[in-house]
């Protein structure tokens, strides 16, 4: 799988979508290494596991706090 940053995710996102598209093939978004969400095709989604990236950041301040207190540090 491949894996990017934050912040490259969201300067390429409509180009990460069209690959994930295209290739079928998920990509990991990290944010300073750590697991923040995944882009995937809609077809290889489990419902019953996400609601989507809302229910993932919800799950990733859950587990590793908020990201706006997070981003304080992020120069």
């Amino acid at each position: 799988m491949k894996t990017v940053g934050l912040f490259e995710a969201k300067t390429r996102l409509s180009e990460l979508c069209r690959e994930v598209a295209r290739t079928g093939q998920d990509i990991l978004v990290t944010r300073r290494g750590v697991p923040l969400t995944r882009l995937c095709p809609p077809e290889k989604k489990n419902p019953g596991k996400s609601s989507g990236i809302l229910a993932d950041l919800a799950a990733f301040e859950k587990k590793y706090g908020s990201i706006s207190a997070a981003s304080a540090d992020f120069p």
